[in-house]
């Protein structure tokens, strides 16, 4: 029997995630049955249960591929300048409108955070991978306080928790709103970001 490539158990691997995401954001995590990823991903039962044991792992791997593509988009490259928070958080939103199957992963995204405040095992892993995220964010913040590109007495650990839940919050906005301009969501937080003090008319007052 010829061997498998690498290259079809990622198609097929693929072509399940996928075929979830459609479910899930058709009828919501807990009333999608694995008999309806099987029929959307047009493969067998069998097939399906070689990658995935349950639902549950099916979105774990989702989550899970989901987060690390936004913690690549904010790496810097060899030559590029250090990521302020300005930066962090553009790249962030860009990675959040560039994600295959945006509408439904987002949908998703949403139900899990609901899920994970009373399913410890969501909960669990969930935790752990925005965890990971959130610590690349401090990573970049904190290298551009050592090449003196953001001010050090800034709490580089508590500003990485904002800036994700700014890009979180707009998960949320684009997900609630299908009508919402992004664009100038986008523009919004850049300008809250840029305000580097109190403007003047405040000051006096």
């Amino acid at each position: 029997m010829p061997r498998v490539s690498e290259e079809h158990l990622a198609a097929r691997r693929r072509q399940i995630l996928d075929a979830a995401l459609v479910c899930f954001s058709r009828h919501g995590f807990h009333q999608t049955a694995m008999h309806e990823i099987f029929e959307e991903s047009g493969l067998s039962p069998g097939a399906v249960y070689r990658y995935f044991k349950s639902k549950e792992e099916i979105v774990r791997a989702i989550a899970s591929e989901t987060v690390m593509g936004f913690a690549g988009a904010i790496q810097p490259g060899p030559q590029e300048e250090p990521l302020g928070p300005t930066e962090v958080l553009e790249r962030l939103f860009g990675a959040v409108e560039g994600v295959q199957l945006r509408a439904e992963r987002l949908r998703l995204a949403v139900q899990i955070w609901g899920e994970a405040l009373h399913n410890p095992q969501i909960a669990g892993f969930l935790l752990e991978i925005i965890d990971r995220l959130r610590g690349e964010i401090t990573a970049d913040l904190r290298d551009a306080q050592e090449r003196g590109a953001l001010d050090p007495d800034l709490d580089a650990e508590y500003a990485g928790r904002v800036l994700l839940a700014m890009a979180q919050g707009f998960v949320v906005q684009s997900t609630w709103y299908p009508e919402l301009d992004r664009a100038r969501f986008r523009e919004a937080a850049a300008g809250l970001l840029s305000q580097a003090r109190t403007p003047p008319r405040l000051r006096d007052e």
